[in-house]
């Protein structure tokens, strides 16, 4: 009896063990292996053999129901499986599944529905789950997921370049356009929009351009870069020169110098002469004889460079004078030269048939005034004590006698103040009256007489010098002098 006890205990305690391991999810080859608890169990009821028939009996049903329990539990599948995750590239992208179980089918599926032999494959950025399906007779089947993610790359572009680009009236495109092939290629000017259209611009002047890539399905965007700076530079202005009018002649009068400029494009005519600081739109004019330059521009616009014509060279020539001939000037008479509004005259004094000699009648005049304080004192004019000197005297030889050769083209072979002995002997020839006095020879002297001017004889040569004596107190404030002057010319017809 003792024996039956220890038996049922035993396999009591082989059923609890078993349980208790099929419970804790011990694996089926654990228990059905070589070295599994069913063959140790077998071998156990071998020690038992001996055993009485009620105890290898029990045994044996326990046996029984183990092997008929474990039969119902599939082995599982050995495998390894693994998803991507990288940059993009252009390259398709999968799963891996690597199964170690013998015999073992594999499928896929992306919607968990359909399902393939072949592992489906991605190229373009995003994240992909696939269903996996392991499958063999007799093994419990394997159903999972993996993902594949792929994200974007960098973006990259080759930029624009700027164009080389001269006004044309025309909108025109200011650059190159970039290349990319990770986006599309935006473009602004200045503080614009951004837009995929080339910027553009017609008038002259410089533009900063920026540009950016906005990144497609597998790049990233390429940020803004720039400023490209494109000028457009000013076109060359042109237009027909004005030119030059010839044969000007003196008038008195102010006379246009050249023409108007004319076929402006891209600026205006302007004009100024060499002497003018400043630029006009008025043609330029002059009124003395005399030659000018007048310097001629366009002047260009906001999109045009000046135009600087070729200078003008004018020339208003001096008026001809009137011709006179010997012949008809006679001693004692008074001849006139003409020119425009000028006008000279003078006694002929002298006519040897070569030479004339004459008498200003309106010479230059010698102002200035001396103070005279009191009557019957001697005043010297022309002498070294007073400022009417001799050298005021030949101030007033060669301004004159240049103003009458220059004016009307004469050959002035003497010119000078008439002395002492000349107007003494036009004084005894009885031509007095071209002294304008009676009496002593004299330069012609005026005094202030009650606050006018009065002409009279009221000086005397004394050498080479007059000399002022005033007859009374009502001639001894203010004098002053107007030489005779002689020329002689040679150039008569």
């Amino acid at each position: 009896m003792l024996r039956n006890s220890k038996g049922i205990t035993l396999i009591a305690l082989v059923i609890t063990i078993i349980v208790l391991i099929i419970l804790a999810g011990v694996s089926v080859n654990l228990l059905m292996g070589d070295d599994g608890l069913i063959n140790i169990a077998k071998k156990g009821r071998e020690n038992y053999i001996a055993a009485s028939e009620n105890e290898l009996k029990g045994l044996n049903d326990v046996i029984e129901f183990l092997e008929d329990y474990t039969g119902k539990i599939k082995p599982e599948i050995q495998y390894s499986a693994s998803g991507y995750e990288g940059i993009y590239t252009g390259d398709a992208r999968s799963i891996t599944v690597n199964v170690t179980t013998e015999g073992a089918t594999v499928e896929y599926s992306e919607d968990g529905e359909t399902w393939t032999n072949e592992a489906p494959s991605y190229t373009n950025t995003g994240t992909y789950t696939v269903t996996y399906k392991i499958t063999k007779d007799g093994y419990k089947t394997v159903v999972d997921t993996v993902t594949v993610v792929i994200n974007k790359a960098e973006g990259g572009v080759t930029a624009p370049t700027a164009k080389i680009l001269t006004y044309n009236g025309s909108e025109q495109e200011l650059i190159n356009p970039g290349n990319t092939t990770t986006g599309t290629i935006q473009y602004k000017l200045g503080d614009g929009e951004y837009s995929t259209q080339i910027p553009t611009a017609t008038n002259a002047g410089t533009y900063s351009i920026y540009y950016k890539v906005v990144g497609n399905e597998n790049y990233n965007d390429v940020a803004e870069a720039g400023p490209i700076s494109v000028t457009i530079s000013k076109a060359n202005s042109s237009g027909t020169p004005p030119t030059a009018i010839s044969g000007l002649i003196y008038t008195g009068s102010a006379q246009n110098l050249h023409t108007t400029g004319t076929d402006a494009s891209g600026g205006t005519w302007m004009y100024k002469l060499s002497t003018e600081s400043n630029w006009s739109t008025s043609i330029r004019t002059a009124t003395e004889a005399g030659t000018y330059t007048i310097n001629c521009k366009i002047s260009g616009d906001s999109n045009h460079n000046d135009f600087n014509s070729e200078n003008l060279t004018v020339t208003i020539a001096e008026q001809p004078s009137t011709r006179i001939t010997y012949t008809n000037l006679n001693v004692g008479s008074i001849v006139t030269f003409e020119k425009g509004s000028y006008s000279d005259s003078f006694y002929i004094i002298e006519n040897n048939g070569t030479n004339v000699k004459l008498l200003a009648v309106n010479c230059l005049e010698l102002t200035g005034y001396t103070q005279v304080s009191s009557a019957n004192a001697t005043y010297t004019f022309f002498g070294s004590t007073t400022e009417y000197s001799t050298s005021n005297a030949k101030v007033c030889n060669d301004e004159y006698i240049s103003r009458l050769q220059s004016r009307y083209g004469i050959s002035i072979i003497e010119g000078r103040l008439m002395n002492y002995t000349e107007a003494t002997n036009l004084k005894n020839a009885g031509r007095t009256t071209i002294l304008y006095g009676e009496g002593s020879p004299m330069y012609y002297l005026s005094s202030k007489v009650n606050a006018s001017y009065h002409w009279g004889v009221c000086g005397q040569w004394s050498g080479n010098e007059i000399s002022w004596l005033p007859a009374a107190d009502t001639q001894k404030t203010y004098g002053r002098i107007r030489p005779m002057f002689i020329i002689a010319i040679s150039n008569l017809n």
